[in-house]
């Protein structure tokens, strides 16, 4: 990390507010954005119930410090420094208490579930998730997203680590490039440590269900445009038992295939048969060999992979402009085989 250089330095317009933190563009003065802001959610720090995030916040900063910055496909931390209310940097409210602000490299892209704000204003938000990481019909590598996601587990958990609360509006995804970034690491769970309450009773266990909750289907592929537009999993994440009664129950409604070695994967799980990230990982791969199959089979339908097109042209929307995203992206699948 960098000493930064805040009088060279402005933000701009909130590409993102969550219940923890708001992101904010920014960059050198003048220039196109290419960085963003993080701070604790300003309501929050009005009240001053931002100790939890704060907390989360520096732990996260040391992470990246140690390794979290060498681990490719987590956003890159440039720098970070404090506001209070005596020497108040880049923001102008006023909002009487101390907080930190973290400043991230501008992840390319778009993520993969818009923020709630976005609902309102009628933003089909599930788009990137249901196109490019559920139903991928038009991707040159159609589990690019999942596999690049056990990749930086499998890193992590080598190094000792697990990141939970991957849930598709983290992650960042560019399907020209294939550029895939982790923009949170806040809910990161040392394996040889204590953890704050939100990650101290997770396990790897944790980790497989929230990967098969957000980027694997239990749904046939769709064959109107319509059924891309909301997002999938997107219920709170409570517990393994009942993440597993549901999971189960999902794929023991769909007829196909591959939903049989999908409910040999969440008994395995269930039953915490897997040593570690890896031995998950290779089982998740065997899945997706044989889901290919069902893919390659709707990309024969014209009118299936029609509907894939015609939902991808709404990636056009004024809400996706804010991004590092060309919405004109386009491969031809004329000769794909998945």
């Amino acid at each position: 990390m960098n000493e930064l250089n805040l009088n060279n330095l402005e933000i701009h317009n909130v590409i993102g507010t969550g219940a923890d933190y708001e992101v904010r563009l920014a960059g050198q003065i003048g220039d196109t954005p290419n960085m963003v802001m993080k701070r604790p959610n300003p309501h929050s720090i009005l009240k001053n119930l931002h100790a939890s995030t704060e907390t989360r916040t520096h732990k996260m900063i040391q992470f990246h410090k140690e390794i979290g910055n060498d681990i490719t496909g987590i956003t890159h931390i440039l720098g970070y420094f404090q506001n209070t209310p005596q020497n108040n940097h880049l923001y102008t409210d006023e909002l009487d208490h101390d907080y930190t602000v973290v400043c991230q490299e501008r992840a390319s892209g778009i993520p993969l579930n818009a923020d709630v704000r976005a609902r309102i204003l009628k933003v089909p938000t599930g788009l990137g998730q249901t196109l490019f990481a559920l139903f991928p019909l038009g991707l040159d590598e159609p589990f690019d997203i999942p596999c690049k996601l056990m990749d930086i587990q499998n890193d992590l958990y080598k190094h000792g680590y697990l990141l939970f609360d991957i849930n598709p509006q983290n992650v960042f995804y560019s399907p020209d490039t294939g550029s895939l970034n982790m923009i949170d690491t806040a809910d990161l769970h040392k394996l040889d440590a204590e953890n704050d309450i939100k990650t101290s009773n997770k396990t790897k266990e944790d980790y497989f269900l929230e990967l098969i909750r957000y980027y694997v289907s239990a749904e046939e592929i769709p064959t109107e445009e319509s059924a891309y537009f909301s997002p999938r999993g997107d219920k709170p994440y409570i517990n393994k038992e009942s993440e597993i009664n549901l999971l189960k129950s999902q794929f023991e409604q769909l007829t196909t295939s591959d939903s049989h070695t999908m409910l040999d994967i969440i008994k395995k799980i269930q039953s915490e048969y897997y040593q570690s990230v890896s031995d998950f990982n290779q089982d998740m791969m065997e899945y997706f060999s044989v889901v290919r199959e069902r893919l390659q089979l709707a990309r024969e339908k014209p009118e299936t992979l029609a509907s894939w097109y015609s939902a991808k042209e709404y990636l056009h929307h004024s809400h996706w402009s804010k991004y590092d995203f060309n919405p004109n992206y386009d491969k031809s699948t004329d000769n794909l085989e998945i």
